[in-house]
């Protein structure tokens, strides 16, 4: 992942602080038993290294609760500007890609798919070819 330094003293109050930055994976999930949310976060924990080279920050979205790779602090209406500039309650899994635009929309979570996704994007093969 590339070296970019996160203002700790600045919330992050929506996705276009991250554009140029950042892919963004959102998940909303109506997960009431947890079950669903737990094996996202083992997934995306078991995935770490991959996830950081292709400059992925992740959000799940569970009603008024976050769970983020992202550093630093959240404003307290993340959640609100987010489901009101992103199809979430339609599409409960979103690719973001670093220009700010959808590239994905699905009603399945596959972490694979979305690798695959980011992976034939142009900005991401020269990013793969610069590491060679």
């Amino acid at each position: 992942m590339s070296d970019i330094v996160y203002s700790s003293h600045v919330s992050l109050t929506g996705i276009e602080q991250l554009i140029w930055k950042n892919r963004v994976i959102l998940i909303n999930s109506d997960d009431k038993s947890n079950a669903k949310t737990d094996e996202y976060k083992k997934l995306f924990n078991k995935y770490k290294h991959e996830i950081n080279e292709r400059d992925l920050i992740w959000f799940i979205i569970k009603e008024d609760d976050v769970i983020t790779n992202y550093p630093t602090r959240l404003s307290t209406n993340f959640i609100k500007r987010t489901k009101a500039n992103y199809p979430i309650e339609k599409h409960p899994v979103l690719l973001i890609g670093k220009d700010g635009g959808i590239k994905t929309k699905s009603k399945k979570f596959d972490i694979d798919i979305l690798f695959n996704e980011v992976d034939v994007m142009p900005m991401r093969q020269q990013e793969m070819s610069r590491q060679k």
